[in-house]
């Protein structure tokens, strides 16, 4: 439906916000001295997010139409919750047995190959694996980063794939914006 292209890059692009919020709340639950780290870089990916959407917002609101029949269907699919329960599961264990058989590598690629499935997920086993010591802070906060840029990656396939081009190119900038805004703060911090 091209005529709501407008409010579902909206839509998606506050779902971000939402991811920020979260991912600070998994990690302030799992690992404090990471939140620690991360809370500024987050700050600053949440609040670009949020102006991205902002923007976004009102561009669908100035482009409205009237007359729109909202979308039919279920939003949630109890399948589909109990498949995220089974796959945070794996990548849990996944990113425990690399991180204790290879180190730091282990963990970092543990938490980029878990970025494209989850990024909650990804920063989850990051901050277990920082818990049980076998990696340190810095260590940990850049396997956030890597597992939040192989979600953004995810989110952008998936949005050329569900959205069609001109839905991912609209909704691009936001988040390559989100992801510069917290590696550029995490970097130079």
């Amino acid at each position: 439906h091209p005529e709501q292209r407008p409010s579902c890059v909206a839509a998606s692009t506050l779902a971000n916000v939402a991811t920020i919020v979260q991912l600070a709340l998994v990690l302030g639950a799992l690992s404090r001295p990471l939140l620690g780290i991360l809370a500024l870089p987050l700050a600053a990916s949440g609040l670009t997010a949020l102006a991205a959407a902002g923007f976004s917002g009102f561009s669908a609101w100035r482009d409205g139409r009237d007359g729109i029949a909202p979308m039919k269907g279920r939003p949630f699919q109890p399948t589909h919750a109990l498949l995220f329960v089974a796959l945070v599961s794996v990548i849990l264990f996944v990113a425990a047995a690399l991180a204790h058989w290879f180190g730091d590598a282990g963990a970092l690629a543990a938490a980029g190959a878990a970025g494209f499935a989850d990024t909650h997920a990804a920063a989850a086993s990051v901050a277990q694996v920082l818990n049980a010591g076998q990696i340190d802070t810095e260590v940990a906060a850049f396997a956030v980063l890597i597992g939040f840029t192989t979600n953004t990656l995810g989110k952008t396939v998936v949005a050329f794939g569900t959205g069609g081009r001109s839905f991912a190119l609209h909704l691009l900038p936001g988040l390559v914006a989100m992801l510069a805004a917290f590696a550029a703060v995490l970097l130079w911090r």
